[in-house]
């Protein structure tokens, strides 16, 4: 696929300043090592080790780095790249953001939504909306028929509405003949005994749809749980947010709940009408591919292939000095706004 004189593809993994000792040798070890080290982090490590191992084993020149290279590639999370990181001419730095602060000095952007503010601030080639990797180790359903009973929510307690995390939710759908369950994340693999999902944030638009930080912008969100329901064929009841609604179709591959009742409302719908409950099963699996691990892995390679080796030597082709004017001017841009110095400064008060 490349040459030996193209620059490898370094993945920026600090993971001993985490305290881990090693890492998974393949992908299909890669679950277990991470609710082993849940304690640093999921969401890092899935963006850059997964993908290290994915390509990897798929026959893509790459390595991990412990310590930034002199030269070539990199690619790394936002959590991994402290905001006061020097900057290095040599080096094209590919900052993983999902819902994060920009870096100082990023080349490129890999972005999990395309809603993310800072889209209206690059051009083409500096960014691209990338799927997240789907769950790791998915066990799908197994269960042959159109049964509506075990209703599940996969994820962290705050990515979950407050109405619906509560013993009196539990007892009213109980009463209904609904098993409600908030899965941990040890089992966030296993949907073999599960027949809908249910991946609600809330349901008051004024907290996602004004958010200044897109920590809390929903819309900055990925759709992944909507999209590992497809892929574990399991129907899927979602929040009212433009990911979902922008992934899929309403109605033909998953519903929507615009409050608590119509969520009631919507689970008895589908134990009653095995059609629909067939229909959003068939019509999420034929979507799923899109979100797939061998999809995923085409878009990365082509991602590597078609703009980042382009992007990294036209970037090498400019003098050593423009390269790093452009670097110093990145830097002086970020840190002359008073809320992105608070960050640093922490970090340093911390330390």
């Amino acid at each position: 696929m490349t040459d030996a004189t193209q620059p490898i593809l370094n993945f920026y993994l600090p993971y001993h300043l985490d305290g881990i000792a090693d890492l998974p040798r393949s992908i299909e070890e890669y679950w277990d090592w991470v609710c082993k080290n849940s304690s640093n982090g999921e969401g890092k490590y899935s963006w850059t080790l997964q993908t290290y191992l994915y390509l990897k084993e798929s026959g893509v020149p790459c390595r991990i780095a412990t310590q930034l290279p002199g030269t070539g590639i990199v690619i790394s999370h936002r959590d991994f790249l402290p905001s006061t990181l020097i900057p290095n001419p040599n080096l094209f730095l590919v900052c993983i953001k999902p819902d994060r602060k920009p870096h100082t000095w990023a080349n490129y952007y890999i972005l999990q939504s395309s809603y993310d503010p800072i889209t209206r601030k690059l051009r083409n080639n500096q960014y691209q909306v990338t799927p997240s990797w789907p769950q790791p180790s998915l066990k799908p359903r197994t269960v042959s028929e159109s049964r509506v009973k075990h209703i599940a929510f996969f994820g962290r307690t705050n990515n979950l509405a407050t109405e619906l995390n509560t013993d009196e939710w539990v007892s009213k759908l109980k009463k209904l003949g609904f098993n409600w369950m908030v899965i941990p994340m040890t089992e966030w693999d296993d949907y073999s005994d599960i027949d809908v999902t249910v991946s609600i944030r809330g349901w008051n638009e004024i907290l996602h749809s004004n958010a200044r930080d897109t920590v809390f912008d929903w819309n900055v969100k990925p759709p992944a749980k909507l999209t590992n329901s497809w892929l574990a064929k399991v129907p899927a009841i979602v929040g009212d947010e433009k990911v979902f609604l922008d992934t899929g179709e309403e109605g033909q591959d998953f519903l929507v709940a615009r409050d608590s009742e119509d969520l009631i409302k919507k689970l008895l719908t589908l134990r009653s009408d095995p059609g629909l409950y067939n229909r959003l099963q068939v019509n999420g699996l034929a979507k799923a591919y899109n979100y797939s691990p061998e999809k995923l892995i085409d878009d990365w390679r082509t991602l590597f292939e078609k703009t980042l080796l382009p992007e990294y030597r036209s970037w090498m082709e400019r003098p050593y000095i423009t390269r790093s004017m452009v670097n110093w001017w990145k830097c002086l841009s970020f840190f002359i706004k008073p809320k992105n110095i608070l960050d640093p400064i922490k970090g340093l008060l911390r330390g």
